[in-house]
């Protein structure tokens, strides 16, 4: 059985919704759902939440620079869960202190201690500083159904993120730097949807979760 407490550290903010163990992409999205209706009803300070995301982004190399070799089947499947699961609660604990308290949070400069990750890493923290960017100039004074619309857009993208981990690691085992940069994307993707649903929540006054969109 996967367990996500492997590659996530125990965060403080999330003492209220119970610590990240998604088995599935669904099993995220309601988790995130309930940290920040937790978050909202009975805020985290600020120190906690900057701590906890800080802590996730850290993970998050760790657990991408020591990568075996070849990994099973549902091994890169709960990689890549816990690459989604790890941006996406960093995600949302970032948007719920800027929602909620202003505050922008300055990305690390940690890098991979591969040096064909270095430009990955980077570009990494950069793009996710683009999202708050985005999100602060954008999402502050959105309609709620607007917001609602993102959520769903981005929940409906990345429902099959784990098969498309499985694939990609089946389909370039050798090279590991492929499915490494692949993890790094994942955990991107995972934060975008955390900071919107964090929108929501916060400028929206809404639980996250919009009707998927159906094919």
């Amino acid at each position: 059985m996967y367990v996500v407490s492997y590659h996530l550290p125990g965060l403080r903010a999330a003492r209220l919704a119970g610590q990240p163990h998604p088995m599935n992409v669904q099993d995220l999205y309601r988790e995130i759902e309930d940290l920040l209706e937790n978050l909202h009803a009975l805020p985290a300070s600020g120190q906690e939440l900057r701590d906890d995301s800080a802590n996730l982004k850290d993970r998050l190399l760790e657990m991408v620079d020591s990568l075996a070799l070849e990994l099973t089947p549902q091994g890169a499947r709960e990689h890549t869960l816990a690459a989604l699961t790890g941006g996406m609660f960093s995600g949302a604990l970032d948007g719920a202190l800027m929602f909620s308290a202003g505050e922008r949070i300055k990305q690390p400069a940690t890098e991979s201690r591969h040096p064909y990750l270095t430009k990955p890493s980077r570009l990494l923290w950069e793009n996710l500083e683009r999202v708050l960017e985005t999100a602060h100039s954008n999402w502050r004074q959105a309609h709620v159904d607007d917001l609602q619309l993102l959520s769903g857009y981005g929940r409906h993208e990345n429902r099959h993120s784990l098969e498309e981990g499985e694939a990609l690691e089946r389909q370039t085992r050798g090279d590991r730097s492929q499915f490494q940069a692949f993890l790094l994307a994942s955990f991107k993707g995972g934060y975008a949807m955390g900071v919107v649903d964090a929108a929501v929540m916060f400028v929206g006054g809404e639980r996250p979760g919009a009707p998927p969109i159906e094919d």
